[in-house]
């Protein structure tokens, strides 16, 4: 009889896992909903410019997509000459260029989808660690970013220039995580019973 129970009780669980796993924890007008929404925006960016970026490097060249680097103004100023005339003067380079792009476009694909996944199935659900993993994975790129940017700048591009789109994007990341975990203490709080 106690077997019978328990496996009563197992299946309970896991059909309440199931619907919970259906249903989201969250609401979109929540706390932790535009935390999600915020988040897959941040994901939805990335994946579109990991399909865009190869395009139209391949169709216009390495001056087509605004910059390789930071900016095709900041690229010609690290160079000494624009991503046209290298080009030009050397078309293994400019494809070289291109085609180096592509590796950093598969990396890009691979973080969306990572980025969407865990605003997706962690985020909207109200878990802790993927706001935290969010955060973090966003903002692991601001120190890299601003060595570059000091790098240009030693060869006469402005000292951010071309970061602003990588500053704004990864600024969106603050909001969205104290948002989320705001929402996520919110969710746990438990219920006050109705008097």
């Amino acid at each position: 009889m106690s077997s019978l129970n328990d496996s009563s009780e197992s299946a309970s669980r896991e059909n309440e896992r199931r619907r919970a796993d259906r249903n989201p924890a969250a609401r979109w007008r929540s706390r932790i909903g535009v935390a999600t929404a915020l988040f897959l925006v941040g994901g939805a960016i990335n994946f579109a410019s990991a399909v865009a970026v190869p395009i139209l490097l391949h169709f216009l060249g390495p001056d087509a997509s605004g910059g390789l680097v930071l900016s095709n103004d900041a690229d010609a100023a690290f160079l000494g000459r624009s991503l046209t005339a290298v080009n030009a003067a050397d078309p293994a380079m400019g494809a070289y260029l291109v085609i180096f792009m592509y590796t950093m476009c598969a990396f890009m694909m691979a973080f969306a989808i990572l980025q969407l996944g865990v605003a997706w199935f962690a985020v909207r659900r109200a878990q802790a660690w993927g706001v935290w993993a969010g955060l973090l994975a966003n903002e692991a790129v601001v120190p890299y970013y601003l060595a570059v940017s000091a790098s240009f700048a030693q060869r006469g591009a402005p000292i951010l220039g071309g970061l602003e789109f990588i500053l704004v994007i990864t600024a969106v990341t603050v909001p969205a995580t104290v948002l989320g975990l705001s929402g996520v203490r919110r969710m746990r709080r438990p219920s006050s019973p109705a008097s």
